[in-house]
């Protein structure tokens, strides 16, 4: 059955053009030239209706994605990035595919990711402390703006958002939506995303702070319970 998509190209001059302005508002001796002339990442579909898990942005790999050249804006596909002859494995997706297929039960939705910035960067206290910089407020604030469109248009079933950083922006864009508060019965906040989405805070599943297993298992069981 074909699944019903969003196709997040449609937003690529934009982005072409909100990385150019960013470009030009930088002085020539900022740090930041380096890291934004990286360009920028983006899941290239994001399916409606789906398990829907939320990071932060990309991290950076040298040549990954772009045959050797790591300067230029690429929209991946995360379910096909552990896959021979596509893109480059990532040990983030191979785990996070893992952990959505260890995922049992009888109506699972299907399988999603999208990272609310798209700048390229591994370190997130650095991505945190760009954004404080004046010139760049428009450059991570639409960013934030059109990954809002995204989720809100593709009506997740289930959100679960991977990390401590990303919680920190979902709550915040998300905070109107978010006024249900807590749901008792289900162990996870109700956002008001077109329909009432339970929402999950965790932590990442590959990496350096990644869960613990007994963690990992306590996660699954909670996701199936509340999809059951």
């Amino acid at each position: 059955m074909k699944m019903d998509k969003i196709d997040n190209y449609k937003y690529k001059t934009e982005l072409d053009a909100l990385w150019q302005d960013a470009l030009k508002a930088l002085p020539a001796n900022s740090p930041l030239r380096d890291i934004i002339s990286r360009g920028y990442a983006i899941e290239r579909e994001v399916v409606r209706g789906s398990l829907l898990f939320i990071g932060m942005n990309p991290s950076f790999k040298e040549g990954a994605w772009n045959n050797g050249d790591s300067t230029q804006s690429v929209f991946y596909n995360s379910s096909a990035s552990c896959n021979a002859n596509k893109e480059e494995t990532n040990p983030f997706f191979t785990a996070i595919n893992k952990f959505y297929d260890d995922i049992k039960c009888t109506n699972k939705p299907p399988f999603a990711h999208h990272d609310l910035l798209f700048i390229r960067e591994t370190s997130q206290k650095s991505v945190f402390e760009w954004r404080k910089d004046s010139k760049l407020n428009s450059f991570f604030d639409r960013q934030l703006e059109i990954s809002k469109q995204i989720i809100k248009s593709s009506n997740p079933a289930m959100i679960v958002v991977l990390n401590a950083g990303a919680s920190v922006l979902f709550r915040k864009m998300f905070e109107e939506e978010g006024k249900e508060g807590y749901d008792q019965n289900k162990g996870a906040y109700i956002y008001i995303i077109g329909n009432r989405i339970p929402v999950l805070f965790s932590g990442m599943l590959s990496g350096q702070r990644a869960l613990d297993l007994g963690s990992k298992e306590s996660l699954k069981w909670h996701i199936e319970f509340i999809l059951k």
